[in-house]
């Protein structure tokens, strides 16, 4: 049994009439018949009584047409779900994103759920580099990262600059500053994600020092923000630089204990961009780049306050 004549015994049917029927199927009549008839002779019934003047169902033939509507729409239904599938309009966006992201990341999922009510979004925190390994593995569709590079295995679009703090403790001396020179800080312990969890965030950051002539003292190693806010809250002189829309800052909200500060002597940021496959992406992943890109043009991701 083929799709094709179920279809054409449907038309006919509904319309009770061979040539109406082919007229609405845009074929030949004789196909018609044919189709049907090629039906009959597998399901060994009569489907229709014919006459001179009337087409009409038999018994049989009304159960099967029941039936054979069903099974058309159930096609019909899986063939408009593989276009949108095929098309982005429906299906599973696997995002790699970073708690620092704070606000920035509510007003894209936001807008690209107006957009693309039908795909599912599934978020993953991680640090870069493993977001764009797995992005080159297959197991994220996109991701946000910062301070990445291109090269022929990503896509990047970047979208914007966000200055680096100085979180310290609230009691320490340096806090009664209204911005603390990165030189002041030499002597204290800071608080750093571990190179081997994100080499570029590492090596950019040291590399500032030692252009500031400084050597860093590296304290307990960054494993989560609770953590790290924790330490600088309990201790003495422990600091660390952060990002300044982390959700942890609120926006410049007071964190019990921990004191934000702009840098006095360095200009210093972290670049973030949308980064994708180079090959065979996602085909919802055309679609966030096109919101994100929206929003960054119309200047969405500008710092607020």
């Amino acid at each position: 049994m083929e799709l094709r004549e179920l279809a054409h015994f449907v038309a006919v049917a509904e319309e009770l009439h061979f040539s109406r029927a082919a007229a609405r199927l845009r074929v030949a009549q004789p196909a018609v018949s044919q189709q049907v008839a090629r039906l009959e002779r597998e399901l060994h019934v009569r489907l229709f009584e014919r006459s001179s003047r009337v087409v009409r169902l038999t018994g049989a033939g009304q159960l099967l047409l029941v039936q054979a509507r069903r099974v058309l729409e159930e096609v019909e239904g899986t063939r408009r779900l593989a276009a949108e599938l095929a098309g982005g309009d429906r299906g599973l966006l696997r995002i790699g994103t970073t708690e620092s992201m704070g606000w920035r990341l509510q007003e894209v999922l936001v807008a690209f759920r107006e957009a693309r009510s039908g795909v599912t979004v599934s978020v993953t925190s991680a640090h870069t580099p493993a977001k764009l390994a797995a992005l080159r593995a297959g197991d994220l569709d996109c991701a946000f990262v910062r301070s990445a590079v291109a090269d022929e295995h990503v896509h990047l679009l970047d979208l914007w600059e966000e200055p680096l703090v100085v979180l310290l403790p609230q009691h320490h001396r340096l806090a009664r500053l209204p911005a603390v020179p990165l030189t002041a800080l030499a002597a204290m312990p800071v608080v750093l994600v571990a190179r081997e969890a994100n080499p570029g965030a590492y090596d950019s950051f040291t590399a500032l020092c030692q252009r500031a002539g400084i050597t860093p003292v590296l304290g307990p190693a960054h494993r989560s923000t609770e953590d790290t806010l924790a330490n600088i809250a309990a201790s003495e002189d422990t600091w660390s630089p952060f990002h300044a829309s982390h959700n942890a800052l609120v926006e410049g909200v007071r964190v019990p204990g921990v004191a934000v500060r702009p840098f006095a002597d360095v200009d210093v940021s972290a670049r973030c961009s949308l980064a994708w496959p180079a090959a065979d992406p996602a085909p919802a992943v055309a679609h966030l780049v096109a919101v994100v890109r929206q929003l960054r043009d119309r200047g969405a991701f500008a710092p607020r306050g």
